[in-house]
């Protein structure tokens, strides 16, 4: 079961969401570990990695001198690639893994002013989801979701209503969803925001929340995008069509047989 209680303020917009894919499918880094920490050295987390994986977790040489104030940094039985999607992101610019030859880099660049900016009260924009206990609901995805499945799954697990802002009817982000199992609410709202938004957030509402944000594939003018909702749905009356088709063919066919056999009926009866 995935259970973070991470009280340093980094928001889950922060989370190197995009390479947590790739991670994942890294068989050996789907074991569990369990830190359980007051600011750890980053040495320290990768020795935890290093026993539980068999794998080697570095530094580049570029940020040596790396040392993010990890906080009170709480993880217990957490898959391996879960944890260190969330490092890549705290003090470094551009943070992301590199896979080496016996293992990971992890590699970026430093920012100082990025490490003050996370410690500030009003740096994360969603760190207030985790603060909702409604959020803490479990979900899990099976497979691919459209945005409203996601929505509705949402306010199934929480009791609450999910909307997306006005501009965002048509928006239907790709995104993995898939093997996402026993997964906070507040952790799937931020896949949600991440994904093809550009300054995505939720805003609290009064009976839930919504989405914003200015999607990265905007409408087209005077046209929205077909989504692949209106995809599935264009397909799905596609057979219905045909199947119209086909009774409007079968009974002006039977009507002109009838019709003309009527006729020849009348023409025999003639003198």
């Amino acid at each position: 079961m995935l259970s973070l209680s991470v009280v340093f303020l980094f928001s889950l917009h922060h989370v190197q969401f995009s390479q947590l894919p790739s991670l994942r499918s890294d068989p050996k880094l789907q074991v569990k570990v369990t830190i359980v920490e007051i600011n750890p050295e980053l040495a320290a987390v990768f020795e935890k990695f290093e026993t539980a994986t068999d794998l080697k977790f570095t530094v580049d040489k570029r940020i040596d001198g790396h040392r993010p104030k990890l906080g009170s940094f709480q993880f217990r039985n957490t898959p391996v690639f879960a944890v260190m999607g969330v490092l890549p992101k705290i003090g470094l610019e551009e943070g992301r893994w590199e896979k080496t030859s016996n293992g990971y880099m992890l590699t970026g660049k430093t920012s100082s002013s990025l490490i003050e900016a996370k410690l500030t009260p009003n740096a994360p924009r969603d760190y207030f989801l985790r603060k909702d206990p409604r959020l803490r609901a479990k979900l899990v995805f099976d497979k691919q979701p459209l945005l409203r499945t996601v929505l509705q799954k949402l306010g199934e697990a929480t009791g609450l209503r999910f909307e997306v802002a006005e501009n965002l009817q048509n928006h239907e982000p790709a995104w993995d969803m898939v093997n996402l199992r026993e997964t906070p609410a507040w952790m799937v709202m931020g896949v949600a925001a991440e994904a093809q938004l550009q300054n995505g957030t939720w805003e609290k509402t009064e009976k839930g929340y919504r989405l914003t944000g200015i999607p990265h594939h905007p409408t087209r003018r005077g046209k929205p995008p077909e989504t692949i909702l209106d995809a599935r749905e264009r397909t799905s009356r596609l057979p219905q069509s045909v199947i119209l088709l086909s009774i409007l063919v079968v009974s002006l066919v039977g009507l002109s047989v009838s019709v003309w056999r009527r006729a020849k009926r009348v023409g025999n009866k003639v003198p």
